[in-house]
């Protein structure tokens, strides 16, 4: 019985080492293997070592991935992310948190870049159209346009300053052919001088 006993207690030792090389051998393999090549899920978070969110990748309201970065208070300070219509878009904000500027391309294929105060009214714009020409916009602080310089691909570029009312300005043209025009209108937008003549007359954007 005792010699028995012996080769059972030899058998399970055995069993129990070949076991741990085995969970041995295991781990070993799991890490020459690496992390998993594939994460699936709707949220990721980035924290820093005090446990603060500082990074989001997740679904946005309208179903398209985004990207946000937020500072040590949490506040978001840019993100990336698809509108609704699949179009990506970057927005940097403010230490308050507010828009200061977006840069985003439209469905149409214009790519557009605007630059906000901190009451977020967008105070310049510049856009590159589809057909490669570029126009540069200047607004007051209500959001109206006061200044636009346009390019067209015809090879005409154009200056136009407007009042606060939209209506009295100046307008500058160079055509196609090379040939200047300039309008000039009062404040209540009746031309006071126009060149080459008073028929030609710019209206401001």
């Amino acid at each position: 019985m005792k010699f028995r006993a012996r080769i059972w207690n030899v058998m399970l030792l055995g069993a129990v080492l070949l076991a741990g090389d085995t969970a041995l051998h295991y781990v070993h393999a799991q890490n020459e293997a690496g992390p998993p090549k594939v994460l699936t899920a709707q949220e990721f978070r980035l924290a820093d070592k005090d446990g603060k969110t500082r990074a989001t990748l997740a679904l946005q309201p309208n179903g398209n991935p985004g990207l946000a970065f937020l500072d040590k208070e949490g506040k978001r300070r840019a993100s990336f992310g698809l509108s609704e219509a699949g179009e990506p878009g970057l927005q940097l904000y403010g230490s308050d948190g507010k828009l200061r500027a977006r840069l985003t391309m439209l469905p149409d294929g214009t790519t557009a870049l605007a630059l906000q105060d901190k009451s977020e009214a967008i105070r310049a714009a510049l856009r590159v159209r589809p057909d490669g020409s570029p126009a540069l916009s200047l607004h007051d602080p209500d959001g109206k346009s006061r200044a636009e310089l346009d390019t067209q691909t015809n090879g005409s570029v154009s200056l136009s300053l407007s009042n606060k009312e939209g209506k009295g300005g100046a307008g500058l043209i160079i055509l196609p052919d090379g040939n200047p025009v300039a309008v000039f209108k009062d404040k209540d937008g009746k031309v006071v001088w126009a060149a080459p003549g008073p028929e030609i007359e710019i209206k401001p954007e």
